[in-house]
């Protein structure tokens, strides 16, 4: 292989690269950026605290708390809160769709803690999104809450009505009328979950668009063309010579070998 053959190969797959690498750029260059804010709530609780009252038993998720805190993700990210803070928040401009797309809620580690992130089109919008869409979300499940607290609460009060006065003075009345004051005080304050343990918070770097990975995988994506046109090239021509009379005459070397 000669010294031209050599340059040719090199400067093949440089040139393929470098201008996939410019269309990465340019890709980049062509996003809008977006920033992010975030918030850590901590769901101290239960799911259902009103069914907590009742026992272990009838609580979602139970002492699993991977599954409590995989049901609270799921709630976090209803398309409820999504609509009421569309409703609420008309100056943010978004649509509920376009709300649910920038919020996203994830646990970073400890069970029970989850972060709940937003993205805008500008820190001061991001981070207005995520106090927006939390706020929502906290008065929503205190709504739910308070209407479930005081369906449970009915229901136990006519079990203790039905009960025999002497079975209403002993410990299976006081265990009723207990589980009645719980749930009458979720029914007024709600549990005041989930807690807020770190306030929002922007980000002043743009998250997006990713221009060092974008030029990065054009980089890497241009070279890798290049080397494989190289190949299918040496291929090709090797099939070439191999085929023709001259080639089987002899081992003849085509110069992209």
């Amino acid at each position: 292989m000669s010294a031209t053959t050599i340059v040719f190969r090199v400067l093949l797959v440089v040139v393929l690269a470098a201008i996939a690498a410019a269309v990465g750029l340019a890709v980049s260059a062509g996003q809008k950026k977006e920033y992010q804010a975030s918030t850590d709530l901590v769901f101290e609780s239960f799911a259902a605290p009103e069914l907590g009252v009742l026992g272990g038993g009838f609580v979602v998720g139970g002492p699993d708390a991977n599954r409590r805190t995989a049901a609270d993700i799921v709630m976090l990210q209803s398309r409820d809160v999504a609509v009421a803070t569309a409703r609420a928040n008309p100056g943010l401009g978004y649509t509920p769709n376009e709300i649910r797309a920038r919020i996203s809620a994830h646990s970073p580690g400890p069970v029970d803690l989850i972060r709940l992130t937003a993205r805008a089109g500008s820190p001061s919008k991001a981070r207005a999104l995520v106090l927006a869409y939390r706020k929502q979300y906290k008065l929503l499940r205190r709504e739910r809450e308070q209407k479930r607290a005081r369906s449970a609460a009915r229901a136990l009060e006519g079990e203790l009505a039905r009960l025999s006065p002497r079975l209403r003075a002993n410990a299976r009345g006081d265990v009723l009328r207990d589980q009645i004051g719980q749930l009458e005080v979720i029914s007024k304050i709600g549990t005041g979950l989930p807690v807020v343990t770190d306030g929002a918070y922007a980000q002043a770097a743009a998250v997006a668009p990713q221009t060092s990975r974008n030029v990065l995988f054009g980089l890497l994506f241009g070279a890798l063309l290049g080397v494989g046109l190289l190949v299918l090239r040496s291929a090709a021509m090797r099939e070439r010579v191999v085929g023709s009379p001259v080639g089987q005459q002899g081992d003849i070397r085509s110069d992209w070998e």
